[in-house]
């Protein structure tokens, strides 16, 4: 299996104001960098899109989104001390959830892992000759407080697996503590949890 960066995110939702966000305060306060990367929309309405550090900063009024351009331990690393970052200064935000999240994607599918994603109805659908393009499958665990939610998108040759760590939060000081410290720890867990059950590994990076 192999990485997908963009699903690799940590998603503050709550009550933005979106006018702090210019690119100058960001740099100053945010990235402490002397310039940003500003993507402008091409569309109304579409958000603006940071980039400081080989980090990806995506400000709306109802989140933030946090990712980043490349997949070092370095890059990851800094993602969560951005989000730190935010909210220790803006600690009055009003913040409602978090989520931290990950994506792997694993092309051809192995006649060993498809038989792990059996449709139990294949049969009836073939008799009503319906043919199967692709399946989803959603687990949602918990590990001691910790809502983990694991997203399976079987499409023909591939599958695209999603992993949510998702805490439900009151205030900037609570999202503080659910990031701080932790996406490196649920990368690690995240990765443990698809070699122990689903034999996946991932693939040399070339």
């Amino acid at each position: 299996m192999k990485r997908v960066t963009e699903e690799w995110t940590i998603v503050i939702v709550g009550h933005w104001n979106t006018s702090i966000f210019n690119p100058q305060w960001l740099a100053n306060n945010i990235f402490n960098e002397k310039q940003l990367g500003i993507e402008f929309p091409l569309e109304p309405g579409l958000p603006l899109k940071i980039t400081g550090d080989k980090v990806l900063l995506i400000p709306r009024d109802d989140r933030v989104i946090i990712g980043a351009t490349e997949l070092t331990d370095a890059v990851v690393k800094r993602t969560e001390e951005i989000a730190v970052v935010l909210l220790k200064t803006l600690p009055h935000t009003p913040i409602r959830m978090v989520g931290i999240n990950f994506g792997y994607m694993v092309k051809p599918i192995s006649e060993d892992l498809r038989e792990r994603f059996k449709n139990p109805y294949a049969n009836a659908f073939a008799d009503k000759k319906l043919n199967t393009l692709g399946k989803s499958f959603r687990w949602k665990c918990k590990i001691q407080d910790q809502i983990i939610n694991i997203f399976f998108d079987d499409t023909l040759d591939k599958l695209l697996i999603k992993v949510n760590y998702h805490s439900e939060t009151k205030g900037a000081l609570a999202a503080k503590e659910a990031i701080e410290g932790k996406v490196m720890k649920w990368r690690a867990k995240t990765e443990e949890i698809l070699e122990d059950i689903y034999d996946l590994t991932l693939e040399e990076e070339v």
